[in-house]
């Protein structure tokens, strides 16, 4: 709806919050797609089951990432740990041989 006379724009209680809302999710980085049923969910039927799924499908995948990252750092800190032994190859004192940062490491092949 428009106000008459200056015509900007009017909104209702239900505007508000769904800018919010948009607004929330947005910033948590929701993609768009995951937002619209959230809305037309709560517009219809005034229920939140919708924006549960998307806040578990949201967990699950930074859980998913988190793991990822540990994951990685502690062969990264691994690698550096064995690369601190020494130019020659000689593994680090607090690093084993076996250890899967050796894994990212190439050793020339002995003649």
């Amino acid at each position: 709806a428009r106000e008459h006379g200056t015509h900007y724009r009017q909104f209702g209680p239900d505007d508000v919050r769904d800018a919010r809302l948009i607004q929330t999710l947005r910033r948590s980085h929701y993609p768009l797609d995951q937002i619209r049923p959230v809305l037309e969910e709560l517009r219809l039927r005034g229920g939140t089951e919708a924006l549960r799924a998307a806040v578990a499908a949201r967990g699950e995948a930074l859980a998913e990432r988190t793991r990822a990252m540990l994951t990685g750092a502690g062969r990264l800190a691994e690698y550096i740990e064995y690369r601190e032994g020494g130019e020659d190859g000689e593994v680090g004192e607090n690093s084993s041989p076996n250890s899967p940062a050796n894994s990212f490491v190439t050793r020339p092949a002995t003649t």
